[in-house]
């Protein structure tokens, strides 16, 4: 039996379908999704035409005959399929969709079919990282920009809406720069919030909410980015020069690998290098905020999470 699961980004789907799928009962009694829980929506017509099209290329008339083929066919084949499929794309976020068609194997994602009794059982540590892929929308020399000047550059991106969001984004996030607004993820909180808000409703226990919102040097300050984080669960920050301060990162690792082993071993998080975790439940919707100070934050960002996807939605930052 394993003692947790863990997963990142595709693995942090992955998890979320093992939770719900029966035939992974007992195999792990706590999980960790990291950069990718609960994705909603599907594209079966664009996924489809996807696989048709990479059997095409590969002269095959059934998926069974892929796993014969050399891994460079395949990937011949992928990069065409996806060349001849790329206009049927409804949004950047396709590339990010996550989801099966529910069967006997799989139920279902949860946060459309709901969650199945037995994962309601399973502790659950759920989160992200503060920038993920929108990392380049840091404005360039944002410690230095004037107030106007940042201003210009947030009203491209959000438009009418750029005074409250500002204000939003002050309140959510007063220890980060107003020019790292742009940057900001919009694209897993959302999710993450949902996953957590059902689990809470359905009165599961030992469900733990984290952001890492720790930011590298480089570049004027260098908001996390997607999969940044696995340095920190690995331990290994210090065979990243990119994540080096002096007197702060391997303190920081320490706190943020301490909260996550802890929580494989007992599926609690607490622990005595880092401030009481609270359960995420309704009406106590607490978020393990690490940055530069770490604590809990209760109900932090929902609404900036809701105005912000509204504007990023369609961007193309993910360039796939």
């Amino acid at each position: 039996m394993m003692a947790g699961y863990t997963g990142n980004c595709g693995g942090g789907g992955k998890v979320a379908t093992l939770m719900q799928s029966p035939a992974a009962d007992g195999l792990f009694h706590r999980a960790i999704m990291m950069s990718g829980s609960g994705l909603q929506g599907s594209r079966p017509r664009v996924d489809r035409e996807i696989a048709l099209s990479m059997l095409r290329y590969l002269h095959m008339d059934s998926i069974d005959e892929l796993q014969k083929d050399p891994l460079k066919d395949f990937i011949a084949a992928t990069n065409a399929a996806f060349k001849e499929t790329e206009g049927k794309k409804e949004s950047v976020l396709d590339a990010l969709r996550f989801e099966l068609t529910p069967n006997d194997t799989y139920k279902g994602e949860a946060i459309l079919v709901g969650l199945r009794e037995h994962a309601k059982q399973i502790p659950l540590m759920i989160g992200n990282v503060f920038a993920e892929f929108n990392m380049r929308a840091v404005m360039p020399n944002k410690r230095h920009a004037s107030e106007s000047e940042i201003h210009a550059y947030l009203s491209e991106i959000f438009e009418e809406a750029t005074d409250r969001i500002i204000e939003e984004f002050k309140k959510a996030y007063p220890q980060k720069s107003l020019g790292d607004l742009g940057a900001l993820d919009h694209i897993f909180r959302p999710p993450t919030i949902a996953l957590a808000d059902l689990r809470a409703k359905d009165h599961c226990s030992n469900t733990y909410v984290h952001m890492n919102a720790f930011e590298a040097p480089q570049d004027d300050g260098l908001p996390i980015w997607h999969c940044g984080d696995l340095d920190f669960l690995f331990h290994s920050a210090e065979l990243s020069p990119i994540h080096q301060i002096p007197g702060y990162t391997s303190e920081f690792q320490e706190k943020v690998f301490t909260g996550f082993m802890t929580f494989a071993k007992t599926g609690n998080p607490n622990n005595e290098l880092i401030p009481n975790w609270p359960e995420y439940k309704m009406g106590s919707e607490y978020t393990m905020m690490f940055d530069k100070t770490i604590e809990p934050r209760l109900d932090y960002d929902r609404e900036l999470m809701a105005d912000v996807a509204k504007y990023r939605h369609h961007d193309t930052l993910i360039d796939f």
